[in-house]
């Protein structure tokens, strides 16, 4: 045994990694914490003796015939108030020591009524245990969950990826997600139930089959201030019988970008930003059917870019307007110029921007269209649950060549996929 009791423990890390193996397994091997916390044999069943006096002790030690000794969980609640220090120790109580601080300081309590009868004048400070990550693995039932949220086309979409490696099948799995209140979320599924509450989605997935994945797309509106969060977990039961759960870690998004600063230029700049290859570019089409006034709606784009602060610089209105703007931000000590170019592309909106970052691109199209979107609703000129269509194709996000009647399938030029808009 040590010859000396550590008295500066971290039980919050130490029960914080103990929580985080009990999710995913039934048991902990002792090894794992002593090496993890640099403790001896005597130390790591003096933690187990704290976390026990502070109702944190979530299993008992128990030799295994691999030769290893383990922290068996108890899974069960009546089973964990029911545990006794006898329960938790595999060695001997009467014979158990606690040694002081230094060598000199050597006090030897006889039982461990004693030792727990000191603790229990010292309160423990408060904890917050966290337990989520962004991927969990179960380690015995080798199933993953991955919780993204991406900007695809003009929507804020919500991936999420649940994959069973395993060799047998999990059941009655049931996702859940919790996210901020006001926020609409749509799943863009058919093969799940599910029940959408203020604040919270539940989905019955019920079987996953060994071997498969499945992938749950949702999409995102009425987003307040370019802010949301969202976080939630997969429960499942696996082929013992017993229930697992997965926690997936909070995604806090933010829409917001740096100010942007107006930045002269002229045709010269403009054609190098548009044929340098170190920028990310792409077109976004909008569309909706019986617009018109074009000239009017284009400077309702101006507005907005102006609000954003870019410059103007050139408006080409033959044969159809294209407005070119410039403007710049700082993103993490580094200037990036940003080419905006709104136009009527035939017979649709469609809205070009360029820039280093990819991010950035990406994110200030989706806040120029919501916008843009909201003008159109105020000025009159689209009722106000009307959604703008994207025109985008959903493969492979190239420009599509007209908007199409409601209902009806457009070819995209590009990859030859087939589909309905809207």
């Amino acid at each position: 045994m040590s010859g000396q009791i550590n008295k500066n423990f971290d039980l919050q890390k130490i029960t914080t990694f103990i929580v985080k193996k009990m999710l995913n397994n039934d048991k902990l091997d002792i090894n794992k914490i002593k090496s993890e916390f640099s403790l001896d044999d005597f130390q790591v069943r003096e933690v187990i003796i704290r976390l026990y006096n502070d109702n944190k002790v979530f299993g008992k030690i128990k030799h295994y015939p691999d030769g290893r000794t383990y922290l068996q969980f108890s899974m069960d609640e009546i089973q964990k108030k029911n545990l006794t220090l006898e329960d938790i120790l595999d060695w001997d109580l009467e014979q158990f020591e606690v040694l002081g601080i230094t060598q000199k300081e050597t006090p030897r309590v006889e039982n461990l009524k004693s030792l727990m009868a000191e603790m229990a004048e010292k309160k423990t400070q408060p904890m917050e245990i966290v337990t989520s990550k962004h991927r969990e693995i179960d380690q015995k039932d080798l199933i993953t969950v991955e919780l993204n949220v991406k900007i695809i086309g003009i929507r804020t979409v919500i991936l999420i990826g649940i994959q069973n490696n395993s060799d047998f099948p999990a059941t009655e799995g049931k996702l859940r997600l919790k996210y901020d209140e006001g926020l609409t979320i749509r799943p863009q599924f058919n093969e799940y139930s599910y029940e959408d509450n203020s604040g919270e989605i539940i989905i019955g997935i019920n079987d996953l089959p060994a071997k498969s994945a499945k992938t749950l797309r949702l999409y995102v509106s009425d987003i307040h201030d370019r802010k949301f969060s969202i976080r939630g977990f997969f429960q499942f039961r696996n082929n013992n019988l017993t229930m697992r759960l997965i926690r997936m870690e909070e995604i806090n998004v933010d829409f917001n970008i740096p100010e942007i600063t107006p930045l002269k230029g002229d045709i010269n700049l403009i054609k190098s930003i548009m044929r340098n290859p170190e920028f990310f570019k792409r077109m976004q089409g909008v569309g909706c059917p019986d617009l018109k006034c074009e000239h009017d709606i284009m400077k309702i784009f101006e507005e907005i870019l102006e609000i954003y602060h870019f410059m103007s610089i050139i408006k080409n209105d033959n044969p159809a307007p294209m407005w070119f703007y410039l403007g710049s931000i700082t993103k993490d000590n580094e200037s990036l110029q940003i080419l905006a170019i709104p136009q009527i592309k035939n017979g649709f909106f469609a809205l070009y921007v360029a820039s280093k970052n990819k991010d950035l691109v990406s994110t200030l199209i989706h806040n120029l269209v919501i916008d843009f979107q909201k003008h159109l609703i105020n000025r009159k000129f689209l009722p106000e649950t009307y959604k703008l269509v994207d025109l985008n194709c959903v493969s492979c996000q190239n420009i599509l060549n007209s908007f199409p009647p409601q209902g009806a399938e457009i070819e995209c030029p590009k990859c030859g996929y087939r589909q309905k808009m809207w």
